[in-house]
């Protein structure tokens, strides 16, 4: 595995992962104790005591030692601490907030050893509550009786040890504010390092240590003291971890999400369950659906058995039986019913493994909660796995619309406006509808992890019927600033290109795509940037721009400018490339200016618009619905570098629509042979193992869908 790296900085005590990391940092070790950084004590750090609410929040990377990770506290009490104790399981955060006379002491949980977590505690006094924050997410939340906490303190502001007490691990982006965090800001922000100017214009924030720049000890808001090594503290190179997906967690009996029932998961003439799942089960089966001991309105049913598995209808004589899915690895799993024509069908991996044809009557309406994991009392109905992005339609969606979208994870936003979408759950603000209208609770222990095998894309069409190209855009966001030429390159890398927005429609579209993606534009005192797109000066300093991909430079949406949004763009010859931006200090908009290489973007604009076969359609929307091959995932067809027939369905050998027996029968007969043929389902130039391979595995695809 390898990642692209850019020059950036990070605060490390320790040794190194063989994480995979986005940017490149400078690190501080420490490798031994008692090593810390020490900022003099100053008055704005008793802000957040004073007004009875903080968050303290930083990324950690935990090895060893019981330490007082971000201290105010000194060695008595006052002030505050995060302690890190060790742990078999790993290191134990929680947050001391103390007087003289009080000290509440959670116990919230365990952190791995040895890998990146981001962590934020917020404490409101007006609710006495503190939340514990992890990877973004709500992890725990409790209230104490007591009205005297926290108590201010003339101690230094010290990370990763005090009073003796410190431990060896990494850390980074320390940040202290007077207000209490949502879950919701601490994740839009966590991936974040702001800059000195982007520090300055936050509310709340009392400080900032991202330990970038020539004082890599300065606070960034500037108004802390610069910090000062102590022990054997030393700077070095270490990673930044880039933002990670988060998944639903059941490890145990009882683990469960429960969603009480409501009218709109009350699916009457059709339905599609969709989601993806990390299937362990070794015995029995897996529960996902409005069920009952003996009885269900709808279900999935995963079975470790084999060609057991179910999608069962209360109603509908058409439940569909006998299949299978793998173990030990993530598969997407879609079920449909319509009682238009009374069919339902089962999908594994975008292809269809069952379907099954009954009357066509409606489902009965069932008031039963929706279970995911786990029917209680029933043991043997626990799932044991990883699940993520399980959406409910009251719709019977189509296998293209599956494949098309199981790759994405809708934000609110996007959800909000999906047609028959009845529930969407992402797992990466708990067990939240993204809908807005059916929230989940955890039951038993089930909970939220990172897994980075398995990352949603936010790329969308531009479909033709809604009066667009076709091509396909995302909006890649980066932690921090990365360069126009950067851009350029890591577009390229994915098999696309920085985007060329030729008309006003166009441009509208990759906007609200970039003002949909969290953190597509950053604001600045008086500057927004959104995404870089794909423009530049035909030479430095030229007059004229050009388009990347040499389409004709016509359309424009330069920013105008005005006494209270800026200069009217483009501004400068020095500066050559083009990004999205608005000089308004509260606005977003669909307008460009031109920038220097390295201004300060942190996004963007990738377009996919390659049709390398010459059928009308585009390669990357082709690959993504599995009807052109992509084994190495460049996003270039691989019958367009072998130079290989391009079928529009490959293992389809005799285009009949249907991937069956008759295709295993034509590359059989085939077998051994050279040269182009149908047969030759991989497009290397030979008929063999490897065709038989690919036409076996996309066994029941409907090609025609």
């Amino acid at each position: 595995m390898s990642c692209p790296s850019l020059p950036v900085s990070l605060l490390v005590i320790g040794s190194l992962s063989g994480a995979c990391f986005a940017q490149q940092n400078t690190v501080l070790r420490l490798p031994s104790i008692p090593s810390a950084v020490e900022v003099p004590h100053t008055a704005i750090q008793n802000a957040p005591i004073d007004g009875r609410a903080m968050t303290v929040e930083f990324w950690i990377k935990y090895e060893s030692g019981p330490a007082r990770v971000v201290s105010k506290r000194g060695c008595s009490f006052g002030g505050f601490t995060v302690h890190c104790d060790p742990h078999p399981d790993g290191g134990v955060i929680h947050l001391e907030l103390g007087t003289t006379l009080v000290e509440l002491d959670w116990f919230c949980g365990t952190i791995p050893t040895n890998e990146w977590h981001h962590i934020a505690f917020a404490w409101d006094h007006a609710a006495r509550r503190l939340d514990y924050i992890l990877d973004g997410v709500l992890t725990n939340s409790t209230t104490t009786e007591a009205t005297d906490l926290p108590g201010a303190s003339s101690n230094s502001l010290r990370f990763a040890e005090q009073c003796g007490v410190g431990f060896i691990g990494e850390m980074d982006n320390v940040r202290y504010w007077s207000v209490a965090r949502t879950p919701q800001q601490v994740r839009d922000a966590m991936h974040k390092q702001f800059t000195p100017a982007e520090a300055a214009a936050q509310a709340g924030l009392v400080g900032s240590w991202t330990f970038e720049g020539p004082t890599p000890l300065a606070d960034g808001t500037g108004q802390n003291p610069v910090g000062s090594l102590t022990g054997q503290a030393r700077l070095e190179a270490a990673d930044l971890p880039r933002p990670r997906n988060h998944v639903l967690v059941l490890d145990s009996v009882g683990e469960h999400v429960v969603v009480p029932h409501s009218a709109s998961l009350a699916a009457s003439d059709a339905i599609t369950v969709e989601y993806w799942l990390y299937f362990r089960n070794t015995s029995g089966f897996g529960r996902i659906g409005k069920s009952a001991p003996s009885d269900c309105q709808w279900e999935v049913v995963t079975y470790a058995a084999p060609n057991q598995s179910a999608f069962n209808l209360h109603g509908p004589p058409a439940d569909a039986n006998g299949w299978d899915l793998p173990r030990n690895q993530w598969t997407h799993v879609a079920g449909t019913w319509s009682q238009a024509d009374g069919t339902t069908r089962v999908y594994v991996d975008g292809q269809l493994v069952r379907e099954t044809v009954g009357a066509q009557v409606p489902m009965l309406d069932r008031d039963y909660p929706l279970y995911i994991g786990h029917l209680p009392g029933y043991a043997e109905t626990q799932l044991y796995g990883m699940v993520d992005n399980l959406r409910i339609w009251t719709v019977a969606r189509s296998q293209a619309e599956i494949v098309a979208m199981r790759d994405q994870q809708l934000t609110p936003t996007e959800a909000a406006g999906m047609p028959g979408l009845a529930a969407s759950y992402s797992f990466e603000d708990g067990a939240t509808d993204a809908t807005g209208r059916n929230h989940g609770e955890f039951v038993a222990g089930a909970g939220i992890k990172i897994d980075d095998t398995l990352l949603p894309t936010n790329a969308r069409q531009w479909a033709t019927v809604a009066g667009g190209n076709g091509h396909w855009y995302a909006i890649d966001v980066r932690p921090s600033a990365i360069s126009y030429s950067a851009a350029r390159v890591e577009a390229e890398r994915q098999g696309g290109h920085l985007a060329s927005l030729t008309s006003a429609a166009e441009n509208q579209f990759v906007y609200e795509r970039s003002i949909a993606t969290p953190g597509g534009w950053i604001r600045l005192p008086n500057w927004h940037f959104g995404p870089w797109i794909g423009a530049r000066r035909s030479t430095p300093g030229s007059p004229s721009f050009i388009w990347e991909t040499g389409e004709p430079f016509e359309f424009t949406a330069w920013m105008p400018g005005g006494s209270n949004c800026g200069v009217t763009q483009p501004d400068a010859t020095s500066q050559d490339f083009v990004v999205m931006s608005n000089g308004c200090p509260v606005d977003t908009s669909p307008t460009w200016s031109d920038s220097e290489n390295n201004e300060g973007a942190r996004s963007l604009a990738v377009e996919w618009s390659a049709d390398c076969n010459a059928d009308g359609v585009v390669d990357y929307g082709q690959i993504a619905a599995g009807l052109l091959l992509d084994a190495d995932r460049d996003q270039i067809p691989d019958c367009c570098v072998s130079g290989g027939p391009c079928s529009p369905c490959p293992p389809d050998t005799d285009r009949d629509g249907y991937v069956d027996g008759a295709d295993v029968a034509a590359v059989l007969a085939a077998w051994g042979t050279s040269g182009a043929s149908a047969a030759d389902v991989s497009g290397d130039g030979f008929v063999n193992g490897g065709d038989l391979g690919l036409v076996l595995a996309a066994w029941g695809m409907r090609c025609t869908d």
